[in-house]
């Protein structure tokens, strides 16, 4: 697989710029000065440069302080102009439910909510109980376990007992965009 042969590589400079952070303070760094996430600008780019990432935001976290975090690239390897945020919500799944209630306020201001889950598609069913809008469920092929290639996730999803679920196929992210897009025009 082409795109996951650049994660290991920024994985490993992550956990290695994380032990060093021991030694520095915990006030914020960007990638303007000298900071000892230098590397981890020079690889994200790098990738983002070769198409090996569409793009990515890492956050680096110390003393449970936020000590470096930044965008890199676009959202998506397709002809597009949506540049990557540091406020994009990832890795929100049920399994870490506390991720999901720390950006409670976020969801629930939203007009539409796009929620991609693997495993057993069980996160857009949560998030549909706490908002009160449209939430368009994509199942993900990519996972482990018993997940089918996206086959159980697709199944739990078109299985949800909230009313504000629609479901598009498996890895279905534009057309999940395309009616997250015509919902919120209405």
């Amino acid at each position: 697989m082409k795109h996951s042969s650049a994660i290991l590589p920024v994985l490993l400079i992550l956990l290695t710029v994380g032990s060093r952070m021991h030694a520095q303070s915990a006030a914020p760094h960007s990638a303007s000065n000298s900071s000892p996430f230098a590397d981890v600008d020079r690889i994200m780019n790098a990738a983002v440069a070769r198409a090996n990432i569409p793009g990515g935001v890492v956050l680096v976290g110390h003393d449970g302080k936020v000590v470096y975090r930044k965008a890199f690239g676009m959202r998506s390897l397709e002809p597009s102009h949506e540049a990557m945020t540091v406020d994009t919500i990832f890795d929100i799944g049920v399994a870490g439910i506390h991720r999901l209630m720390n950006n409670r306020e976020r969801l629930m201001s939203a007009r539409v909510v796009v929620v991609c889950a693997g495993m057993e598609g069980a996160l857009p069913s949560v998030v549909a109980g706490m908002v009160g809008v449209p939430v368009i469920a994509v199942p993900s092929s990519v996972g482990y376990g018993a997940s089918f290639r996206g086959l159980a996730a697709l199944l739990g999803m078109l299985n949800s007992c909230s009313p504000n679920v629609c479901v598009v196929n498996i890895d279905n992210g534009f057309g999940a965009g395309y009616l997250a897009s015509v919902m919120n025009r209405l």
